[in-house]
């Protein structure tokens, strides 16, 4: 049995705790648990394992650091596995179909 592929949601929440429980949930874990119902959907629960932080710690996940040198790590952030699916937003169905295809090979 092969190793489920690690896709991670690195994010900046929307809200920073001072409006209570009235805020809502994040609209970016939103739109990611969406995505991940549709991964899971298409290629099965057992071939993912889903995590989600509320931060970018770069010397835990050195490849989140941007490719010119003192570049910070943009939010919302998209990997599978150590590899950036999308910077900056969260990736569509397809862009992440095609880092995905590569690792569950």
């Amino acid at each position: 049995m092969t190793k489920p592929v690690i896709v991670r949601l690195f994010y900046t929440p929307a809200c920073s705790g001072c409006c209570g429980p009235n805020c809502g949930p994040d609209p970016k874990f939103e739109e990611f648990e969406r995505l991940a119902e549709k991964l899971v959907e298409k290629h099965g629960a057992e071939s993912f394992t889903f995590e989600a932080f509320n931060s970018v710690d770069v010397k835990k996940f050195p490849f989140l650091r941007g490719e010119k040198k003192g570049e910070a790590a943009k939010t919302s952030a998209v990997t599978v596995g150590d590899v950036v699916v999308s910077s900056g937003r969260i990736p569509t169905f397809a862009e992440i179909e095609v880092v995905l295809s590569k690792a569950l090979k």
